[in-house]
């Protein structure tokens, strides 16, 4: 997981993509640590329309910063719609209704927001701390 953020997605084809998705989304579901954050930002570029509604169902999983990424793309992709074609699109994906519920709050918020004049996407994920090997033996010099 980390790393894949620096590797230029275009080059890939759609096919490993869609393996790539499939791994990273075992990783959210099963992970409830810094692992999970980093798989649900580094998702982002291998999403396509047949694993989106698979990522999207994945929602909530255990860890709060993955929950956060998750919303955030959800956000992110759907910003052009309306409180009802994106209440159809979550329909048409087969995102059940309690999941359904928490992704319409959060948009109808979004909305609200964005009529107001300060409507945010979330833009920036939630990037949880993971550290340098050199910055851990810094950090174990320190201790001693």
């Amino acid at each position: 997981v980390v790393g894949l953020q620096t590797i230029d997605h275009l080059k890939i084809n759609s096919a490993l993509k869609a393996k790539m998705a499939l791994q990273l989304m075992e990783i959210i579901k099963d992970d409830a640590d810094v692992i999970a954050s980093r798989a649900s930002i580094s998702i982002w570029e291998y999403l396509d329309e047949h694993s989106l509604p698979l990522f999207l169902q994945l929602y909530p999983v255990r860890s709060e910063s993955a929950n956060k990424n998750i919303m955030a793309l959800t956000l992110q992709h759907f910003q052009a719609l309306t409180l009802k074609q994106f209440k159809a699109k979550l329909k048409v994906y087969k995102i059940p209704w309690i999941k359904r519920r928490r992704f319409v709050k959060r948009f109808k918020k979004y909305l609200k927001a964005k009529k107001m004049g300060s409507g945010s996407l979330m833009f920036a994920p939630v990037y949880d701390d993971i550290p340098h090997l050199v910055d851990v033996d810094q950090r174990a010099n320190d201790i001693d």
